[in-house]
């Protein structure tokens, strides 16, 4: 989110942006698979180690190696970039054997092992990235599964107003389309689908939505209740980051709203019954409280 904001800022096009990330993607894509993996080591192996021996020696020929090694970071499984490690060193030791000498010994010597060192350096850091990524990416699948296990609905906006993190049960709540919540999309999106379902009643979808954005911009906590259009009544409350984003807590409160309901339905028929009656009555709870009476008195 902050590259498309960087790079939107310095004039390129969502467009741009986009068409470069479906690129990426595609890249992984095609490498990330066994299949493509295997088509595009050889082809790169066999372009870097041609390249290698039309140059003399004394040149850095060894250094494009190191690419045949990054091609790793994108490998099926992460041994491969070991792998790897080991044949862009064969062929950097066979180019220095095939090419041509053009320089004195000791500089095709360091210019080789200057090449072996860069070409081991980046499989050592990238398995300890690699360990870093697996160990945090186990603590979010950690913290992603007990959020959704909470029964209460939570959305988490940064300062911007961009969706940060949200679980299971606020997805249920509001009924979104599966896949339709994502990190990194704006508060503004999510509300115009709400407004558009009908969760703010009738008026202009851009009035409402502006109303509802120039609330948040406030700043302010809240706690409130509101009714969905299908009957759902959900408590609201949000509480302030000092960075300035906010946190949404949704409880769904319908069940409880109704057992209220029918126990004040249920008091005022028998408040009614009481007063009603013929003859005087008085009824006191055990703590001699007085319950209700008749309108006619003893």
């Amino acid at each position: 989110t902050l590259l498309l904001n960087r790079l939107k800022g310095i004039g390129m096009g969502a467009s741009t942006v986009k068409s470069t990330g479906l690129i990426k993607h595609q890249f992984r894509k095609t490498v990330g698979s066994e299949t493509g993996f295997f088509v595009v080591l050889p082809l790169m192996a066999a372009v870097i180690f041609a390249f290698d021996l039309t140059m003399p020696l004394g040149i850095a020929a060894g250094i494009p190696y190191i690419a045949l090694v990054l091609l790793g970071v994108w490998a099926p499984w992460s041994h491969h970039i070991l792998t790897l490690g080991l044949v862009a060193s064969i062929l950097t030791i066979t180019g220095f054997l095939f090419s041509s000498e053009n320089s004195a010994l000791w500089i095709v010597l360091t210019n080789r092992g200057l090449a072996l060192f860069a070409i081991w350096s980046v499989p050592l850091v990238a398995t300890l990235v690699n360990r870093e990524r697996t160990a945090l990416e186990e603590k979010t699948n950690l913290l992603t599964t007990s959020f959704d296990t909470i029964s209460q609905a939570f959305s988490v906006f940064d300062a911007t107003d961009t969706l940060i993190a949200f679980n299971r049960a606020y997805e249920k709540i509001f009924d979104f389309p599966p896949g339709f919540l994502r990190p990194g999309m704006p508060h503004e999106e999510i509300l115009r689908w709400r407004a558009n379902a009908g969760h703010f009643g009738d008026g202009n979808v851009e009035d409402l939505i502006n109303a509802r954005m120039n609330d948040i911009n406030h700043g302010r906590e809240f706690s409130r209740e509101r009714t969905l259009p299908n009957g759902l009544i959900y408590s609201l409350q949000r509480r302030m980051m000092p960075d300035g984003s906010y946190v949404n807590t949704l409880s769904d409160i319908t069940s409880y709203r109704r057992v209220q309901q029918v126990a004040a339905e249920k008091s005022a028929f028998l408040e009614t019954t009481i007063k009603t009656m013929a003859h005087g009555f008085v009824a006191y709870c055990p703590s001699s409280y007085k319950l209700g009476q008749s309108s006619v008195r003893a």
